[in-house]
């Protein structure tokens, strides 16, 4: 293996490790039954730079890679973006569910004493016939 290479795989280990950590604390926190949307945004923008790193140092990687190689770097790489996107999808879709359980409105069941409720029988509209 050529010194240009090993230094490229040991900085994409080093670029893992961060990134692996990170999904953790995106796991976890996705985990959790009220999640903040917050953490999970920067989460995200983290992520992102991290992926864009890994993705030039994964192109850089392949175009040195010896060919009888390349099969093992690729589905390497591939299976480790597959987590990486799995989890960014993850984290979005709670980022909108919360949203979305945080704008809808609270309905709020009110009892109206019993005379409310004979004034509403009695005020019933008629019904309607098609003809």
């Amino acid at each position: 293996m050529t010194e240009g290479l090993e230094r490229l795989k040991r900085k994409r280990a080093t670029i893992r490790a961060a990134t692996t950590r990170l999904l953790t604390r995106l796991e976890d926190e996705v985990g959790k039954e009220r999640p903040d949307t917050d953490k999970l945004r920067e989460f995200l923008a983290v992520l992102s730079l991290k992926e864009d790193s890994l993705l030039d140092l994964d192109k850089g990687i392949e175009d040195v890679t010896p060919t009888d190689d390349l099969d093992t770097e690729i589905s390497s790489t591939m299976d480790y973006m597959d987590r990486v996107l799995t989890w960014k999808v993850r984290a979005t879709t709670t980022i909108g569910h919360q949203e979305t359980i945080r704008d809808t409105p609270r309905v709020r069941k009110v009892e109206c004493p019993v005379s409310d409720r004979l004034a509403h029988r009695q005020c019933r509209a008629p019904d309607l016939c098609v003809l």
